[in-house]
């Protein structure tokens, strides 16, 4: 599925996974796991920035990512 959505880190089961949520869909919805990171697909999170260039949003989102966060999540999640 390639429109809009979320992109989900999930711990289930002990282990990592990748959830794809369309539209408003999310692993806490269906509750099949606990969130570490996410990122927000749809248009209204890049548009303004990046124009059409989904990928470069992506990239760049990468660079911002929170660690600290991250980590904080996945240790409340064992």
């Amino acid at each position: 599925h390639f429109g809009s959505g979320w992109i989900w880190l999930i711990i289930k089961d002990r282990k990592l996974e990748i959830f794809q949520g369309h539209d408003a869909d999310s692993p806490i919805k269906q509750n099949i796991g606990k969130p570490i990171l996410t990122l927000d697909i749809w248009e209204h999170s890049y548009y303004v920035d990046y124009k059409n260039s989904r990928a470069d949003y992506i990239k760049e989102w990468f660079n911002k990512i929170n660690w600290d966060f991250a980590n904080y999540n996945l240790s409340i999640s064992k």
